[in-house]
């Protein structure tokens, strides 16, 4: 399981990425469009997960974007 930190690291490097594979990412695309830089990415944490399983994670995860619509209204293209 991935930390925070590694993770936010990557949706950064996907930001500043000249490599067009890696900028196609959601974040990549999203943060690459006219008005938008990594300054207006920041993180919040939604919930401390008690459990080091990686089902429990991707059950709370797809709880978490079926709540906030961040399919339809997010970057969340896939789950």
């Amino acid at each position: 399981m991935k930390q925070l930190k590694e993770r936010f690291s990557q949706h950064l490097s996907a930001v500043r990425s000249t490599n067009e594979n890696i900028k196609q990412t959601a974040v990549g695309e999203h943060f690459n469009l006219p008005g938008h830089s990594t300054a207006n990415m920041k993180v919040t944490v939604l919930e401390k997960c008690r459990q080091n399983s990686s089902l429990y994670r991707k059950a709370r995860e797809s709880f978490f974007i079926n709540k906030f619509e961040t399919k339809r209204l997010g970057l969340n293209k896939k789950m």
